[in-house]
């Protein structure tokens, strides 16, 4: 992590538990935590949507980190340096979550690799969310959801 930080390649984890707390003190790029991971992290409980985004910006402000907070079909919290963003849940049919939170992570790495906006990051990673939410399978969607989801995905700055 370290070596891609001084290279200028960003890094995104979405892991828990040590492995969370060694990525943070090596100075990834962003990281994906769900509700319970944010709340493993900070040691806090976050009952409401107020403290979930409070507990972010505490994360963001002590390791200078981008963090995305899913919160099921509660929707998302996105926070990138001074730009932070509510993400409301696509309401879809949900067959299975398996693989919703690698979505994310994959929609934000091909842009980031692309070298696209990080709204066009967010807006394509929550679109194959909700493509794969609809789907049994562990991370399987269909292409065309995806696509036809791109324009559902809403940003609300913060």
């Amino acid at each position: 992590i370290l070596r891609g930080r001084v290279c200028g390649i960003p890094t995104l984890m979405d892991c828990t538990g040590a492995l969370q707390r060694a990525g943070l003190e090596a100075q990834r790029t962003l990281i994906k935590p769900n509700l319970a991971e944010l709340e493993e992290l900070t040691g806090q409980k976050a009952p409401d949507r107020q403290t979930v985004y409070d507990l972010a910006r505490q994360v963001q402000a002590k390791y200078g980190v981008s963090l995305i907070v899913t919160l099921g079909r509660e929707g998302a919290f996105a926070l990138f340096g001074e730009a932070s963003y509510w993400i409301p849940p696509l309401m879809v049919e949900v067959a299975s979550p398996a693989g919703a939170g690698d979505a994310v992570v994959a929609g934000m790495t091909l842009a980031l690799a692309r070298g696209d906006r990080i709204e066009d990051g967010l807006r394509l990673g929550f679109a194959l969310a909700a493509a794969t939410v609809q789907h049994p399978a562990t991370a399987d969607y269909c292409r065309q959801d995806a696509e036809q989801f791109l324009s559902q995905v809403q940003l609300q700055r913060l």
